[in-house]
């Protein structure tokens, strides 16, 4: 289906289709006029079955805005979707949700995100831009792949970025893995109190796999070429990537740069509650509870810097939208 101009509606997606613009900056899909934050209105776009469904959906080139909803996913609710949903060239901007996942959740689903820039959304409760969790009513593993995509300036209470739930009791008889490659996570924010979970960039709340003996976690995070920069929550040392759960979260990054501001005592990295597999060829800067990985991190032929500023790592001023044009 082609969209040409400015749609306002709400659209509900239950069978395979592409639904398709020509240029975001002109073709775009509104749930309102104007942002809101009020909760009073609707999502943009919700992609469902009415059980889990082997769909193929593609939706690309368009602007996705102004959602304003007391539900879960503010702009886009994609739910038990077991083939695969493709997001491709989207600006997903202004759009707010009462619960959790401003712009967007992934629930029991497979999600492509590449060349999207999802920025200035927030929620009132988790996952400001994404939310994303396995859900044992689609009974498959999950992998979500976010490729060439700025997530930029949005703000939730935990996970102002991104925050991945390992979905304890509802979604952990299955796995997650979230892969991020030639993207960029910055000036997002997780407005949690100091004892908050926090997370400005990222947070994972990692699960026991279910029928694993000894148990293993149920979520798996890996940043290929990433940049995490200038994210921020009370506690300066959850303020960049951060880790929690019944079981830690795997991890690993290559060839990335997370960082956040000039301060060191802002931290990028927070280690705790990870199983960190592998650091190779990263720019690194604050870290927290590191000690148990710098056998990975310090040896020489993996090629790290750790405790480098945003200036030393070639960050010095406001990063450019890398997706959805």
């Amino acid at each position: 289906i082609l969209i040409t101009g400015i749609h306002t509606e709400s659209i509900a997606i239950s069978k395979s289709i592409t639904l398709r613009g020509v240029n975001p900056l002109t073709d775009i899909i509104q749930a309102a006029a104007n942002p809101s934050t009020t909760g009073s209105g609707s999502r943009v776009i919700v992609v469902a079955g009415a059980a889990a469904a082997a769909l193929n959906v593609t939706i690309e080139n368009l602007t996705i805005r102004h959602g304003n909803f007391n539900a879960n996913g503010g702009g886009i609710n994609i739910d038990k979707i077991t083939n695969l949903v493709t997001l491709k060239n989207l600006v997903i901007e202004n759009n707010f949700t009462t619960l959790n996942g401003g712009a967007l959740v992934i629930a029991g689903s497979n999600v492509n995100i590449i060349g999207c820039s999802i920025k200035n959304n927030s929620s009132s409760l988790d996952g400001g831009a994404i939310i994303a969790a396995p859900n044992n009513g689609s009974a498959t593993n999950n992998i979500v792949n976010i490729k060439q995509s700025l997530i930029d300036n949005n703000t939730g209470r935990n996970g102002g970025g991104i925050y991945i739930n390992g979905n304890n009791s509802f979604g952990n008889t299955y796995k997650i893995d979230v892969n991020l490659e030639n993207s960029t996570i910055s000036n997002n924010s997780a407005t949690s109190l100091s004892g908050g979970n926090g997370g400005g960039a990222i947070f994972t709340a990692s699960a026991n796999l279910i029928g694993s003996s000894p148990f293993v976690s149920n979520v798996t995070l890996k940043l290929v070429h990433a940049t995490v920069y200038n994210n921020s929550h009370a506690a300066l040392a959850k303020s960049g990537l951060q880790f929690a759960g019944a079981n830690k979260t795997n991890f690993s990054a290559f060839n990335s740069i997370i960082v956040n501001t000039d301060a060191i005592a802002t931290k990028a990295l927070n280690f705790i509650n990870t199983n960190t597999t592998n650091v190779v060829n990263c720019i690194l800067g604050g870290l927290e509870n590191a000690t148990d990985f710098l056998g990975i991190i310090d040896d020489v032929a993996k090629n790290n810097l750790k405790g480098r500023t945003a200036t030393e790592a070639g960050l010095t001023g406001v990063l450019t939208s890398d997706g959805g044009k």
